[in-house]
C-alpha cells in the first residue's frame, strides 16, 4: 500500500523577501560572462548578511534563474549595494546588450503547500501544520 503524501505548511515572517532574478546570455560574451561569473554569484549572494538561502536553476545553457530568501527588505538594499553586486551590475552597464536580466521581490503574506522534504521557504523556518 502506498503512503499517503500529507501535505504541510509553514509559519511566514511578515518581513521576510523573495527575491527572483535571472540572466539569460544575448551573445557570446554575456554567455562567457554567465558561466565564468555565476559560481561567485551564488557563493556572494549566500554568503550575504541575511539571505536565508539562495536556489539557482539552470533554465537552459544560456539562462538561469535564482530565488534568493531575505531577512527583510534591509538585508537585501545592503547587498544590492554591496562591492559584489555593484561588480556584477558594472559588466551589465558595460557591456549593455550582452546579457538580459530580470528581478521581481515578494512579500510572503502566507505559506504555500510543502510535500515530503523542505524546499523553498520550508527550508528555513518551523512547519506550521500538517494536514
Amino acid at each position: 500500500m502506498k503512503e499517503k503524501i500529507k501535505p504541510y505548511q509553514i509559519e511566514i515572517d511578515p518581513k521576510w523577501v523573495v527575491f527572483i532574478n535571472g540572466f539569460k546570455a544575448n551573445n557570446l560574451l554575456g554567455f562567457v560572462w554567465l558561466w565564468l561569473s555565476l559560481f561567485s554569484v551564488i557563493k556572494t549572494t549566500r554568503k550575504a548578511k541575511g539571505c536565508r538561502s539562495a536556489v539557482p536553476a539552470i533554465v537552459s545553457p544560456i539562462e538561469v534563474v535564482m530565488i534568493s530568501y531575505w531577512n527583510d527588505n534591509e538585508s537585501l538594499r545592503e547587498f544590492v549595494i554591496s562591492k559584489y553586486h555593484k561588480r556584477y551590475i558594472r559588466f551589465v552597464y558595460q557591456n549593455s546588450k550582452a546579457l538580459s536580466l530580470f528581478n521581481e521581490m515578494f512579500e510572503p503574506k502566507r505559506s504555500g503547500l510543502y510535500f515530503n522534504k523542505p524546499m523553498g521557504m520550508s527550508k528555513i523556518t518551523k512547519i506550521k501544520s500538517h494536514e
